[in-house]
Formats: C-alpha cells, sequence, structure tokens
C-alpha cells in the first residue's frame, strides 16, 4: 500500500505514524493528521470505520493535560467514553479490515489499555507518558509509572546521556541528573543547577 493515494489508505499511517502520535501525546499533530488524511472519503463506502475514525478524533480533540492532571473525574469521563468507543470497535463490522484493525490498537492505547501501552512502546518513555496520558494523569503517580516502565525497559539507557538525565529527574536524584549534564553539557548543567537548588529540591 505504499502507493495508496490516500494516507488513511496506507496501512503505516495507522501502524507507525498514528501509533508514535498517540503514545506520545502530540494530540494537535494526530488530529492534524487524520484531517489530512482524507480519511473523510470512507464515509459512503466504509461508514462505520469512518464514524469510529471520527468519533476517535473528536476525543483526541477533547484531551485536555492541563486540565485532567488537576480534575481527575474530568478526565475519568473522556477515558469512559473512550472505553465505549473501544468496545464499540471490536464489533464494528468493517469493510477495511486492515484499518479497522490498526485504529482498534490506538483506541486500545489511548483507552489506557496496558498491555497494549507495553506492547506498542519502544522505549522507556514513551511507556512511562502513555501510562501517565491514559491510565491517570495525576502527578502523585508518576513515581509508579516510572517504574512499571523500568519494569519492560530493565537498564534502559547509559548513564551519560539526555535520556538517562531525564530519568534521574523523575526519580529525584537531582545531583546524579546534575552530573549527567555536567558530562553532556557543562552550561545547561550549571543553569540546571541553580534551579534545582533555588527550588530547594537539594535539601530533601
Amino acid at each position: 500500500m505504499g502507493t495508496s493515494e490516500h494516507p488513511y489508505e496506507n496501512f503505516l499511517f495507522w501502524s507507525t505514524y498514528m501509533k508514535k502520535l498517540i503514545l506520545r501525546g502530540f494530540f494537535d499533530q494526530a488530529t492534524s493528521s487524520l484531517d489530512q488524511s482524507n480519511y473523510n472519503l470512507l464515509k459512503d463506502e466504509d461508514p462505520i470505520l469512518f464514524h469510529l475514525i471520527d468519533d476517535f478524533k473528536l476525543l483526541l480533540q477533547n484531551y485536555n493535560i492541563s486540565g485532567f492532571s488537576k480534575n481527575n473525574r474530568d478526565f475519568l469521563l473522556w477515558k469512559q467514553t473512550m472505553v465505549k468507543l473501544r468496545d464499540a470497535a471490536v464489533i464494528a463490522e468493517c469493510k477495511n479490515k486492515a484499518i479497522a484493525t490498526e485504529l482498534y490498537e490506538l483506541i486500545c492505547i489511548a483507552s489506557g489499555y496496558s498491555s497494549k501501552i507495553h506492547e506498542h512502546s519502544s522505549s522507556w518513555y514513551e511507556c512511562f507518558l502513555a501510562e501517565y496520558l491514559y491510565g491517570l494523569p495525576s502527578p502523585e503517580l508518576i513515581d509508579e509509572y516510572i517504574k512499571k516502565a523500568l519494569v519492560y525497559y530493565n537498564n534502559p539507557t547509559p548513564e551519560t546521556t539526555w535520556e538517562a538525565a531525564c530519568l534521574d529527574l523523575f526519580q529525584g536524584k537531582y545531583l546524579t541528573m546534575i552530573s549527567t549534564l555536567e558530562y553532556l553539557d557543562p552550561s545547561i548543567s550549571a543553569f540546571i543547577a541553580i534551579l534545582v537548588e533555588a527550588s530547594g529540591l537539594l535539601d530533601k
């Protein structure tokens, strides 16, 4: 399907491109890409699939990361609707089975289905972010999500990388993070060290 006339017809659009956007929480890019994929052409030839995609796009548009992290009730209502869409996708009789199958995988990820998140993540940070976004976006659960991701990605990164610095930050290892940044970029390390000290994090 590499020569498909419209993006929505290309299997890789769903299985790779859209999947990465959903896992990493790029909601604006995901909805824009769906609009540009010309999936609206399915309205007549495969109306059930069209409406599934349309409903999925609307839910992505309604995801509010800052609002949901402060109001779990609003998030749970959003998630409940996504789960209902997942249930509808399971029994939907779509003509284009390949696209319907990949769409179902995306909906599973966005409904917080952990096994699907782990299956399709390619790194600890993808796994962590998707669990945070679609499990329950509560700052209090960040440590739990990090530990859960590391179960699947043991020793995920060398000690002196940007990924390692991010992981140290999430785990509260501020001195280790600063040391890693010193190796990578001394100027950034000095700036971050000032911010961390000023915030009192080194006293904890």
